[in-house]
């Protein structure tokens, strides 16, 4: 519901590429928004999503949320930050640098517009418990812009040094993805199927089997 509601907001205002800067440069400094407040703006929505609103939306909720994050190891944190850093790096650059290129392009400059509105939005419920889930949605967008991007423009100006910026941040992330995984994933992953499920059940995951055969 989240991408679709933006699209529908998005289809009404167009491709308002100074508006949606703006409004991703001001929620991105949105350093602290009250939980509460968030509860009783999001309740105009149906009951069935009131439980699920108050549920998140809790100071407990958020308390618990912060002290995985502090547990974790520090390359889980900075990967997704990296990330983030590698998409305002591509706003900007295309913003003030490469605007004027995208008219060239309509297409990819409705897929910039709608990525900036949705990343502004996000920013927005990323403040709630469990909201940086919605980072992962907004970069399947901007990424998907960026791939298009460089490869209709291969000798734009600045993508040297737009590259030499994202791609480290980029395979890093990556490498925490995987490594993530490896605690989510188990061997039936790869292999299972009915025949299989029918007669071996597995459920260690697939980090255990690797450090069992390791060590």
């Amino acid at each position: 519901l989240f991408p679709l509601g933006i699209l529908g907001i998005f289809m009404l205002l167009k491709n308002r590429i100074n508006i949606f800067m703006g409004f991703l440069i001001l929620t991105a400094f949105i350093k602290e928004i009250d939980l509460l407040q968030v509860q009783s703006a999001l309740l105009f929505l149906p009951d069935i999503f009131h439980h699920r609103i108050t549920s998140y939306t809790r100071p407990e909720y958020a308390e618990s949320i912060n002290m995985q994050i502090q547990e974790a190891n520090w390359y889980g944190p900075f990967a997704i930050r990296g990330l983030t850093y590698v998409s305002y790096a591509v706003f900007i650059y295309i913003f003030f640098f490469a605007r004027k290129i995208l008219n060239e392009r309509p297409d990819l400059k409705t897929l910039f517009c709608y990525s900036l509105l949705l990343y502004g939005f996000t920013n927005i419920f990323s403040y709630i418990p469990s909201g940086d889930r919605f980072l992962y949605v907004v970069d399947i967008y901007v990424f998907a812009f960026l791939i298009f991007f460089l490869s209709s423009f291969p000798k734009i100006k600045g993508r040297t040094f737009l590259e030499f910026m994202s791609t480290p941040l980029i395979l890093l992330f990556c490498m925490v993805a995987i490594r993530i995984s490896f605690d989510r994933l188990g061997l039936m992953t790869f292999i299972g199927n009915p025949v299989v499920a029918t007669f071996f059940r597995e459920t260690v995951p697939l980090i255990e089997g690797i450090k069992t055969m390791l060590f």
